[in-house]
C-alpha cells in the first residue's frame, strides 16, 4: 500500500481520492478490487453495495463534468454471471 497503488479509507476518503486520480488523469474506466484475501463473502458483497452506492455516484458526476461524453454505443453491456 506504501507504493499508493492502493486507496483505502472510509468511502468518503475513497471517494474524495479517486476524484483527484479521476480529474488529473482524465481517467476513462476503473477496476476495482474489493476482494483480498481472508475476506468473506459477505465483507466482499458489503464493500461493493457502499462502493456502488457511496462511491459510484460521484464518480459518474466527475465524469458528466463534460469532459467525457462518449456515445452510448460506445458503452460496455453489462454482463451478468
Amino acid at each position: 500500500m506504501a507504493s499508493g497503488s492502493y486507496i483505502v479509507g472510509t468511502a468518503a476518503m475513497v471517494r474524495d481520492e479517486l476524484l483527484g486520480w479521476c480529474r488529473e488523469l482524465d481517467v476513462q474506466y476503473l477496476t476495482i478490487f474489493p476482494h483480498l484475501p481472508g475476506m468473506t463473502q459477505p465483507d466482499t458483497l458489503q464493500q461493493l453495495d457502499r462502493f456502488a452506492h457511496e462511491v459510484m455516484p460521484a464518480l459518474k458526476g466527475a465524469a458528466v463534468d463534460g469532459s467525457d461524453e462518449a456515445d452510448e454505443a460506445d458503452e460496455p453491456e453489462a454482463v451478468a454471471g
